[in-house]
């Protein structure tokens, strides 16, 4: 193990792009999207720059993962929505949930054009604590996307 970076509030989302090369990585305490230049043979990061800010949405960004057109997708916590962001970091597409606690996703399903979205049961703030639905797993169908099958970790 080694350390990638420093003086994170809270970590999430840490997702690739197609070719490996990009390592994207939520810092949900400052509402930033990070993308990294990444090496794959020693497993370093350098350049570090902003993907994308969530300063001016309703969310926070945490869970994420990247699509098979290079897009990245993000939970956005605290709002109840998935959001697409096209290679540049701009906000392609935004899917309302039905719960606001909404926590990270995946692509599933026999072609891997199933988003499935986990949710918080008990978030920390009560606000959402009436949600019947909160801590399920949702199935998103019909998004006309797919994911890409997630490498193994080798340990």
């Amino acid at each position: 193990m080694h350390e990638l970076d420093s003086g994170i509030i809270c970590s999430n989302g840490p997702c690739w792009s197609l070719d490996g090369k990009t390592l994207y990585f939520a810092d949900t305490g400052k509402r930033l999207i990070y993308a990294y230049d990444y090496d794959t043979a020693s497993g370093t990061v350098r350049s570090r720059r902003v993907f994308t800010s969530f300063e001016t949405l309703r969310g926070l960004p945490d869970g994420a993962t990247v699509d098979a057109e290079g897009y990245v997708w993000s939970c956005e916590v605290y709002s109840g929505r998935l959001i697409r962001f096209d290679p540049n970091g701009v906000i392609d597409r935004i899917v309302g949930l039905p719960v606001q606690s909404t926590t990270s996703l995946i692509f599933g399903g026999p072609n891997l054009d199933i988003a499935f979205v986990t949710s918080m049961a008990r978030p920390h703030d009560n606000a959402y604590h009436r949600e019947r639905e909160a801590g399920c797993v949702f199935a998103v169908h019909g998004l006309g996307v797919r994911g890409v099958a997630e490498p193994r970790f080798k340990g």
